[in-house]
């Protein structure tokens, strides 16, 4: 299933905070299996927001926003997706009596337009919000999907815990997990690391891998989507090897070997070893 992120808020856009949101919720999406294949961020103008929602809808089956849920007019995301797919706003009288519980709660005077976060679109569910007053939502529409997330980190990940995943994991099921590893190497440049594994980057289907270029030194990204339940193979394997019992990494030189014998493309002797930093495998 292809997803996309959207962040909402011209204050991303002039940079005036960090996008951490699209960060976490890219990773979280990726152990459950999604293939998160674009990220935009577009700021509170209506035209620009319709259009970068309904691009997003174009080419992805569920697109994910975050920010635009509040009280204030710039507030409009909610707004924006319910035009999209058609939908009526009519407030939801539960969403206030938990908004005023929140406010009472923190003996916070609750204005009027606090109201605009209890207008729910006709049809869509609603994910409640523990951590704060904006209720999240989603929206289907024949085989697409519209969630909108609130835009404090702390409460979209709260939501995205609590209510966003075992929503997906109701309607979608988690089939499959995308992991991914790095290797770290030092002393050989980006072209040279390429030259050699080449023919493996040009053959890559799944495991894939690619080169990043870091302060110390090139990095080695390997990725794979699994079918949870399946025999592991490929990338997991390579996961597992080691150099030696006491060092805990992986040589360069076994990694090709390995990953030709598992890709079905011989080694090429002459080929040199690849000097690797220790240790050699992290998360990402």
């Amino acid at each position: 299933m292809i997803v996309e992120i959207v962040t909402t808020g011209s204050e991303l856009l002039l940079g005036q905070i960090v996008n951490t949101n699209s960060v976490y919720m890219a990773a979280e999406l990726n152990k459950l299996g999604f293939d998160v294949v674009y990220q935009t961020t577009v700021g509170d103008n209506r035209r620009r927001m319709k259009e970068t929602i309904e691009h997003a809808l174009s080419r992805a089956d569920m697109v994910i926003t975050s920010g635009g849920l509040g009280p204030t007019q710039g507030d409009i995301t909610k707004e924006i997706c319910a035009e999209i797919f058609g939908r009526q706003l009519s407030l939801n009288e539960e969403c206030v009596g938990r908004m005023r519980h929140y406010f009472e709660e923190h003996q916070w005077t609750m204005s009027g337009n606090n109201l605009r976060q209890a207008m729910i679109p006709d049809g869509a569910h609603i994910f409640k919000n523990y951590a704060g007053t904006a209720p999240g939502i989603a929206m289907e529409q024949g085989d697409k999907l519209i969630v909108n997330l609130p835009g404090p980190p702390h409460e979209m990940k709260d939501m995205f815990e609590r209510s966003l995943k075992p929503f997906l994991k109701e309607k979608y099921g988690f089939p499959a997990v995308i992991v991914s590893r790095v290797l770290n190497t030092f002393g050989i440049g980006e072209s040279s690391l390429e030259t050699e594994i080449k023919d493996l980057i040009l053959a890559q289907k799944n495991p894939t891998l690619a080169l990043l270029v870091r302060p110390t030194g090139v990095i080695l990204r390997l990725r794979q989507k699994q079918r949870i339940g399946r025999r592991q193979n490929g990338l997991l394997l390579i996961w597992r090897l080691k150099s030696g019992p006491a060092s805990g990494s992986i040589s360069m030189l076994q990694m090709i070997r390995t990953w030709r014998r598992l890709s079905g493309r011989p080694w090429q002797p002459g080929s040199r070893p690849l000097p690797v930093r220790s240790p050699a495998l992290g998360a990402s």
